[in-house]
């Protein structure tokens, strides 16, 4: 019982702040992206690839984040809205969108944003906690801060942003409360 209790006790900042500042830091860059209006990094490894974003097929029952499925190359790929799951409304689609295709340990997911800017590479001194103003679901996901040519960004941990996304999706679809997304509605089709 006190394996289980130590697995799903959640690290603190700091952890994740020193993981960051080891692993991603001192050997990637981080592509830089707009989510409503604000800046979001996350590390370049985790990155397949950034692509325009292509019709959607609606799925039925997925929850709301989630804004269609894409045909990538031959393999069907989920897009996650990175609106919703920052707490926004849904993106309006436009032409500066793209899907960042990301691989988590626990999937592949395309990530819906506004805009990709760049790639940068900031030195590990720059890297500091995430805002203590952020609500503890967003606190587990975006783990840390860096200043990026004037501007604060929120460095996003791509595992545990599939993770929670993944955990919500079966909250949602088993205590029946999970809203879907009609077709011509909020997903953009």
């Amino acid at each position: 019982m006190e394996a289980l209790n130590k697995k799903t006790e959640p690290e603190p900042p700091e952890a994740d702040l020193a993981a960051l500042t080891g692993q991603a830091l001192e050997s990637a860059s981080l592509i830089v992206m707009l989510i409503c209006g604000e800046c979001f990094a996350v590390e370049i490894d985790k990155v397949q690839e950034v692509i325009r974003v292509p019709r959607m097929t609606w799925l039925p029952g997925s929850p709301p984040y989630i804004r269609g499925l894409i045909n990538l190359r031959g393999s069907i790929l989920a897009v996650a809205d990175m609106a919703v799951l920052l707490d926004h409304p849904p993106l309006q689609i436009g032409p500066q969108d793209r899907i960042v295709v990301v691989e988590a340990s626990a999937a592949t997911l395309g990530l819906l944003v506004e805009e990709v800017t760049g790639v940068e590479n900031p030195p590990a001194t720059s890297l500091e906690q995430s805002l203590r103003t952020l609500n503890e679901r967003l606190r587990e996901i975006i783990v840390a801060q860096v200043g990026l040519k004037g501007k604060l960004a929120g460095v996003l941990d791509i595992d545990k942003l599939v993770e929670k996304a993944r955990f919500t999706s079966v909250m949602s679809n088993n205590s029946g409360q999970g809203q879907s997304l009609q077709p011509g509605g909020k997903n953009g089709n």
